[in-house]
């Protein structure tokens, strides 16, 4: 005689709500304690005594820079261990520093910071109490070292990248000739006037300087061959032409300077 199975009543909504709550209350559990053991264990590792420094690196060529005051303001900003550690604190103070020019800060692990500092490599004198990177940024030292070579470049801030745009062309191109470039002024209306270690000095006015220059460079031998005298003046301002000052000696005892103009100029003179 075969047996009849009683059916099971099905769950009621009631059990299969309160089931599914508390499955999720386990996880939530599960992801509030797995959340709170990864807070302590960020806030243990950013105690200073938890994996301490046990060296720091500085790394890059000096030059100009003093080193101990470098090294001295590495280890004044270090605060706390491996990990508590502010690495951006530690590169601000260094960036601070004269000659700085750029900063990297790293941890190496277990327990050393590394810090590599590249100096700003002069390009050029700007005034009497700055110097122009490579990048031709202004940056000021606490004092000028003597350095030989550098082109001294003068007029308002602002003007810095206008000169850095054509400096190197104009350098070429006086080169080409053997005239060596002492000194580049660009005032405030932008107008050029460059001078010569032989004292001689290239008015150029406003506008494309380097152009300018690579109109006149050509004819520079021929000029500086027409005579004995010393060349102290070139303005090119001169739409098609140029006039020229050259030193004549009067006696044993004075000098005086007799202005010549060539190519004589249709429409005078950009002022």
């Amino acid at each position: 005689m075969k047996r009849r199975l009683k059916k099971r009543p099905a769950p009621g909504r009631f059990a299969m709500v309160a089931g599914f709550l508390h499955r999720w209350g386990v996880m939530l559990s599960v992801v509030a304690l797995s959340l709170a053991a990864v807070l302590w264990g960020y806030q243990w590792l950013q105690q200073p005594g938890v994996m301490p420094l046990r060296s720091v690196g500085i790394d890059g060529e000096v030059r100009y820079l003093d080193r101990g005051l470098l090294e001295k303001t590495v280890h004044e900003s270090i605060r706390g261990g491996f990990f508590s550690v502010d690495l951006q604190a530690v590169r601000s103070a260094v960036e601070g520093l004269p000659w700085v020019d750029r900063v990297s800060v790293k941890r190496l692990w277990p327990d050393r910071i590394e810090v590599s500092v590249v100096e700003h490599e002069p390009l050029a004198r700007w005034g009497k109490d700055a110097l122009v990177n490579q990048r031709g940024e202004i940056f000021r030292p606490r004092s000028l070292p003597k350095i030989p070579g550098l082109v001294s470049w003068e007029g308002p801030d602002a003007n810095v990248a206008l000169i850095h745009r054509n400096y190197r062309r104009i350098r070429a191109l006086l080169e080409t000739v053997e005239m060596k470039l002492k000194r580049i002024v660009a005032d405030q209306r932008n107008a050029w006037t460059l001078y010569t270690d032989e004292g001689l000095a290239l008015v150029l006015g406003r506008g494309d300087a380097a152009q300018q220059l690579a109109r006149f460079v050509p004819l520079y031998p021929e000029l500086r061959a027409s005579r004995k005298q010393k060349l102290l003046r070139i303005d090119l301002r001169y739409t098609n032409g140029f006039s020229v000052t050259w030193e004549t000696q009067m006696d044993h005892s004075e000098s005086a300077n007799y202005p010549q103009m060539l190519f004589r100029p249709n429409r005078g003179v950009d002022v």
